[in-house]
């Protein structure tokens, strides 16, 4: 019978330590959802999580504690100087809403803040997409490029057959003393289009570069509906509205 007590209390102790372990692969949220990048996560269980903030006791959805390293340069290096609400999708489609964001564009990384109000790096590896809306407009972040598998690109327009999506980097340019210039941020953008499982092409916002990977019929169709719509193809927005102009009149035929 003692012997029996003993084991009882000893499993009891292993249960407890076991639980409060972090999962190794891919561990489990805290009321029951699973997360996609390993590690336990402090959200609430099930598919859809809102206004749930980010828990400043539990760190393992941030990698560090953001510092404001760049007040010795001139610009910015974030893509929108005030947070923006925004919403982080888990590898599980978990969503967790309502959270406040700003992208860093030199540490090509993004800062939260928790419920206590602290500007926290978010570890990527836990989420799969951030939407952000910044000034009016709706924004999609993906890890869309296994050549970077870690790192977030703006989705421009994706459907079954192509995605375009674009980078932007914030590069140091140092001043000179000579000159009494600050170092200061100097924005870069880059773009990016993929034809189905095809590999991925660095383009410039060139008709001749964007259309390549495109068909004939498909092409003709694209030159058509800018011509009729006026858009010149300069901006990646032209392009945008041009892919989704052609779509949207194939699905009405």
């Amino acid at each position: 019978m003692k012997n029996l007590l003993i084991l009882i209390f000893l499993t009891l102790i292993y249960g407890i330590s076991y639980a409060q372990c972090p999962a190794g692969g891919g561990g489990t949220s805290g009321g029951g959802g699973t997360s996609g990048g390993g590690g336990t996560l402090p959200f609430n269980g099930g598919r859809t999580t809102t206004n749930v903030g980010l828990n400043s006791s539990q760190k393992a959805q941030w990698s560090s504690f953001a510092t404001n390293d760049y007040q010795d340069f001139d610009g910015s290096p974030y893509l929108n100087e005030k947070f923006a609400i925004g919403t982080l999708i888990l590898h599980n489609d978990m969503e967790v809403t309502d959270i406040p964001i700003k992208i860093d564009l030199h540490k090509n990384s993004v800062v939260a803040k928790n419920e206590k109000g602290e500007e926290v790096i978010l570890e990527s590896r836990y989420y799969k997409q951030i939407n952000v809306n910044i000034d009016g407009k709706d924004l999609v972040f993906k890890k869309i490029n296994p050549a970077n598998p870690d790192k977030y690109y703006e989705v421009l327009y994706e459907d079954t057959d192509m995605v375009f999506f674009k980078k932007q980097s914030a590069k140091i340019f140092k001043g000179s003393f000579y000159t009494n210039t600050s170092s200061r941020f100097k924005t870069n953008t880059e773009y990016f289009i993929k034809h189905d499982d095809g590999e991925i092409a660095k383009v410039r916002l060139k008709k001749k570069e964007i259309f390549a990977g495109f068909m004939d019929a498909e092409l003709y169709a694209m030159q058509e509906y800018a011509r009729r719509n006026g858009i010149k193809l300069k901006e990646d927005s032209d392009f945008v509205a041009v892919f989704e102009g052609v779509k949207n009149t194939s699905q009405e035929d």
